[in-house]
């Protein structure tokens, strides 16, 4: 399985930043840096021989999770959220197939998951029910003699 890094995740963010405006503070604009290093560590280390989060939905839905949830970065935590949740999958062979609305929907849910009781096993179920395989595209070289 392909795991994002911790520069993964800043990037992203960085990009984020760069391409939709906000606030950036320092090199990483990471508020809560040891979250990052927390959620990025549980979704490939297993603890006491557990895998805390077995299936890649958990693994994704708990990263995008800790990212907009708990606002590990000082802006950009909905975007950079959405954004590291489609990268962790698309690097491992799948997709999510939902709207920009959608996936805008979503991110304000998990922003507002205090007030709007939407839970961890929410976003869990949310990302299972819209989680596709990743066509792959073949390429065959052919030889003409």
């Amino acid at each position: 399985m392909n795991f994002p890094t911790r520069e993964d995740i800043i990037e992203i963010n960085r990009e984020m930043y760069s391409r939709y405006g906000g606030e950036f503070f320092g090199v990483d604009n990471l508020k809560y840096p040891g979250k990052l290093n927390w959620v990025l560590d549980a979704i490939q280390y297993p603890i006491f021989n557990t895998d805390l989060y077995p299936t890649i939905v958990e693994k994704a839905a708990i990263l995008g999770w800790k990212i907009c949830a708990e606002h590990i970065f000082h802006d950009g935590n909905k975007r950079t959220s959405t954004f590291s949740v489609l990268f962790f999958l698309r690097s491992n062979g799948f997709d999510i197939n939902a709207t920009k609305f959608e996936l805008f929907d979503v991110a304000m849910k998990l922003a507002t998951s205090n007030n709007s009781k939407f839970t961890l096993e929410d976003y869990i179920t949310w990302i299972d029910n819209h989680i596709v395989i990743k066509p792959r595209k073949y390429h065959f070289n052919f030889l003409i003699i």
